[in-house]
């Protein structure tokens, strides 16, 4: 069965799974109800939501990411919002998040660098709040990020950028 799915639990002992998630991608590629097998990859939680993070089996240049306020059901959120989708010329662009979608089970960061650098935080994954960025700024490639507790740790590969949360 290919079709993207999460369980659900609410002991950590008995599971059900969900009804598969629905296929959207910010490319268009993979319409909604569309039989596309996929899958997730990760979860991002935080304290009033989750969004899925996964991608369609025959397209594996796609990004799928979806949303779910129990864990129980699921939305597509085609856009990858606050992201967006990446900017750029060429194959398989517009169709992955333009940056990096960390959480620690009380709040999501989405973070990007680069040109359009912004860091915006929700505690559900629908409703964002933008955050001031100053100081010397990741690369549009830094989407390798790690939430801690006082800020977030981003890197691009060769380079590591440490964001300081700090209340103004």
């Amino acid at each position: 069965h290919w079709d993207a799915a999460t369980l659900w639990s609410a002991d950590g002992h008995a599971w059900t799974p969900t009804r598969a998630l629905p296929m959207t991608s910010a490319g268009g590629l993979l319409p909604t109800g569309a039989a596309t097998p996929s899958v997730v990859d990760s979860v991002v939680a935080g304290r009033d939501g989750l969004i899925g993070i996964g991608r369609g089996i025959p397209n594996l240049g796609a990004e799928l990411w979806w949303h779910s306020a129990d864990g129980r059901h699921w939305g597509s959120l085609p856009t990858y919002p606050p992201l967006g989708p990446t900017i750029c010329t060429g194959p398989g662009c517009g169709l992955h998040a333009n940056g990096a979608l960390v959480g620690d089970g009380e709040r999501m960061v989405a973070l990007r660098g680069g040109p359009g650098a912004g860091v915006w935080t929700s505690y559900d994954g629908l409703a964002w709040s933008r955050l001031s960025v100053t100081g010397d700024l990741p690369s549009e490639w830094a989407t390798h990020a790690v939430l801690l507790p006082g800020g977030v740790l981003l890197s691009d590969g060769p380079s590591f950028w440490f964001g300081e949360a700090v209340v103004e």
